[in-house]
């Protein structure tokens, strides 16, 4: 899709999910229409939450765009030129609208492709405020079981190896997919689908957010072109590129993992059916119990540990 092209279709793709859940691989899937253009994630929504609603598009402009304040800025890997052009090019943004279409279209526009779409799980949360200030919108939610996304969870070493804030942040998604049942703007997909039936998966996908599928799609996704992350400052990312399997789906199911597994299918077995998945819960009430009360422990100690810190930043008026 060329920036000249009068017939582009504008309205903005947003992709959302648990981290961990595939919003990478089908954003580079959908990357390869050269139609749209997906690049590095924003976490507008999830950054400029602590502003209130007396905050002037100018003060919301000033803290996202201030590498000291928004820590999410360095992933776009931007020189100091490059900063002072979306800068300079953001001046004329009046509204959220304006704003981060600007930030997006910075980079869709560099490979001459005029419509943009956006890539943060985190976003799910802020469907509403997605729908509020971009009311022609899709959102395109990414499912994947809950185990897997714990054992993929840890392979990566600053990612929170609690299985609680896992399920807690799980039930969180399965809510908005709820909310947004009968929302034909808002499409809900399996990673699982994905990785067993691409084709028929990325055929329908595409049709609903006006793209032309061709087979090149599964076959090109992995070129460095459809990427939109830098693997020096986001190599968590690197496995995305490492093809299509259909074996993975069954990867987490592990010996090493039953007791953590059966854990996490007790706290999530209403979410686990709804969304089709195995329901495996070997582990005595006793033991889940005694696994809920460890992990609840530890998210209150973490939570308060947190809590510490940040007052005695703010004491010492230093920025962590």
């Amino acid at each position: 899709m060329n920036i000249n092209n009068k017939h582009d279709i504008y309205y903005p793709i947003f992709i959302t999910g648990v981290p961990r859940s595939g919003t990478t691989l089908l954003s580079q899937l959908i990357n390869v229409s050269k139609e749209i253009h997906i690049g590095t994630e924003t976490h507008f929504f999830q950054i400029t939450k602590p502003l209130s609603k007396n905050n002037t598009i100018h003060e919301v402009k000033d803290f996202y765009l201030n590498p000291k304040k928004n820590r999410f800025l360095r992933y776009f890997d931007l020189n100091e030129t490059q900063l002072k052009e979306i800068k300079k090019e953001c001046q004329e943004a009046q509204t959220i609208n304006e704003l981060l279409s600007t930030i997006c279209s910075f980079e869709s526009k560099r490979v001459n492709i005029s419509r943009w779409g956006e890539k943060t799980p985190a976003h799910d949360i802020a469907y509403e405020k997605i729908f509020k200030h971009f009311p022609n919108a899709k959102i395109i939610n990414i499912t994947r079981d809950p185990r897997a996304v714990f054992q993929s969870n840890l392979k990566i070493k600053w990612v929170s190896k609690n299985p609680l804030k896992l399920t807690n942040r799980f039930k969180k998604n399965q809510k908005v997919i709820k909310r947004n049942i009968n929302n034909t703007q808002f499409i809900s997909i399996r990673y699982e689908d994905l990785i067993t039936k691409p084709q028929d998966i990325l055929i329908n996908l595409f049709s609903q957010i006006d793209l032309k599928y061709s087979e090149k799609v599964i076959h090109e996704f992995n070129n460095p072109s459809n990427r939109n992350f830098n693997n020096s400052l986001e190599s968590w990312k690197d496995n995305s590129y490492q093809g299509i399997d259909s074996k993975k789906v069954e990867e987490w199911n592990k010996e090493e993992l039953k007791k953590i597994n059966s854990f996490i299918a007790w706290i999530l077995k209403d979410e686990l059916l709804n969304q089709g998945y195995k329901y495996i819960n070997e582990n005595s009430l006793f033991c889940n119990i005694i696994l809920f009360t460890k992990y609840s422990a530890k998210n209150l100690i973490s939570t308060i540990l947190k809590i510490q810190s940040i007052n005695l930043a703010r004491l010492l008026n230093i920025k962590i």
